[in-house]
This record gives C-alpha cells, structure tokens and sequence, in this order.
C-alpha cells in the first residue's frame, strides 16, 4: 500500500502550529515571571556626577517571590538615587492597593520613590476602592499628579514631574 504524499503536509503543519503556539506561550509565562534588570546611560555634561534612577512600570500587581524580595534585592544593588513608579503598578479592578504599597515600603527604605498615574491606577481611584494616594504617601512616596518637585542629586538640579 502506497502513502499519499498530500497527508504528510496537513500533519506538518499542525504539528508546527503546535510547537510555535507552545513557544509563545512558554516566551510570555517567562516574561511575566522572571525579573529583568537593563541598565540604559545617557551621558549628559549638564549633570555633577551621575544620577542613578530606578524606574518601573507595569507591574499590575505582580509579585516576585516572598513580598517581592528579589525585586527590591535587585533594586538595591543598582543602588539608586531616586525610584521612579510609573502606573500601572496595579489593576484597575483590584481589591486592595497592598502589593503596591507593601513595595513602596520596601522600596522607601533603599532610595526616595516617586509614584506617577497609569491608567489603571486612574480607574482604580474612580471605582472609590481606597484612598490609594494617601496609602502610597503613607507608604513613604511622592505621588506626581499633575505635579513636580525640584530635587538636587549629588549637585545636580533636577525637576521630576508625574503627569498621566
């Protein structure tokens, strides 16, 4: 009995759909627990010395290990001057601010942090779920809504604004 060539194809391809659909599901599971350090320099002769900030976003509520101790670990080593949380550090629809705030806590013990509006952070306050601003203020952070500070680091003048 002879194989018709035209089965063969049909097979291939699933069998390669499968195997990419496999791989993007394994590349976004990685992404979203595995915690990535880049380090970006932007020489400047406008600065005193260096200004070493720590910036981040987008967590919606996401939590590395055991009250994200490897996040505030590798925040520490950087050893920065000032950590800058740009929204969406939580959900819109989440039930409490605790992680963001339990983090602000950790954080506000290595460096001042500045916490600016994201979306969901904006939808948050509207569905009343807590007082989020003065839980992060509580917490030990800024909070830049429509707002700035002037800051000196090291000697060097800095104006950090929070504007959604």
């Amino acid at each position: 009995m002879r194989k018709r060539p035209g089965r063969r194809l049909p097979a291939i391809c699933l069998f390669s759909a499968v195997l990419l659909l496999a791989a993007v599901c394994f590349s976004v599971w990685r992404s979203y627990h595995s915690l990535t350090v880049t380090t970006y320099r932007f020489p400047t002769d406008k600065a005193e010395g260096p200004v070493r900030l720590a910036v981040m976003s987008d967590l919606h509520e996401h939590v590395f290990g055991q009250d994200n101790a490897p996040l505030v670990e590798a925040v520490a080593e950087q050893r920065p001057d000032l950590i800058l949380l740009c929204g969406d550090m939580l959900n819109a629809y989440s039930a409490s601010s605790q992680n963001s705030t339990e983090l602000v806590g950790a954080l506000s013990k290595i460096a001042p942090v500045y916490y600016a509006w994201g979306n969901h952070e904006l939808d948050y306050l509207a569905a009343g779920t807590s007082p989020l601003e003065e839980e992060l203020v509580s917490a030990g952070a800024t909070v830049l809504d429509r707002a700035w500070s002037d800051l000196d680091i090291h000697g060097t003048p800095l104006r950090l604004g929070g504007l959604y």
